[in-house]
């Protein structure tokens, strides 16, 4: 299959602006989705974020860092998830000071839902094709400052 460009008239056109209008509005759709998703299986936004991350017992340092985030409201999120109950802190075997997020069955089994429903069905990013996706990534990931992919 050949690769369709547009003509060189109508790239030298599209200007910034447009470029920008267009990304705020895919990202619309994907947050849209998103938010309707995670309300669907009970949490916030952030939440599903802090769920997605805990693959592994981890310090609420580390899953700070890994989300970008800061520690204290990243703590805060942890308090309310653990009041839902989807995760808990234990004690570290090497360091008992040390407290370690773990995700509760019923942690895992919401976070299940999240990826079947919030993270790998969203209809804005349905129509592109397994090449296109990737191109999209790359190029997100090269406006995000990152250059190499991952």
């Amino acid at each position: 299959m050949t690769q369709r460009h547009p003509p060189d008239h109508a790239v030298n056109a599209l200007t910034t602006g447009e470029l920008v209008d267009a990304l705020q509005h895919a990202v619309g759709l994907v947050r849209s989705h998103f938010a309707a998703a995670t309300a669907a299986a009970g949490v916030t936004p952030v939440q599903a974020k802090v769920l997605r991350q805990l693959t592994r017992p981890t310090t609420v340092k580390d899953l700070a860092t890994q989300l970008g985030a800061d520690i204290s409201n990243t703590s805060s999120t942890i308090d309310r998830l653990e009041t839902l109950g989807l995760v808990e802190k234990q004690t570290g075997s090497i360091d008992r000071r040390v407290r370690l997020i773990t995700l509760t069955d019923h942690g895992r089994r919401v976070r299940t839902t999240l990826d079947d429903v919030a993270f790998n069905s969203v209809p804005a990013l349905e129509n592109l094709s397994t090449s296109e996706r990737y191109d999209l990534y790359r190029l997100l990931r090269k406006v995000g400052g990152e250059t190499h992919p991952a």
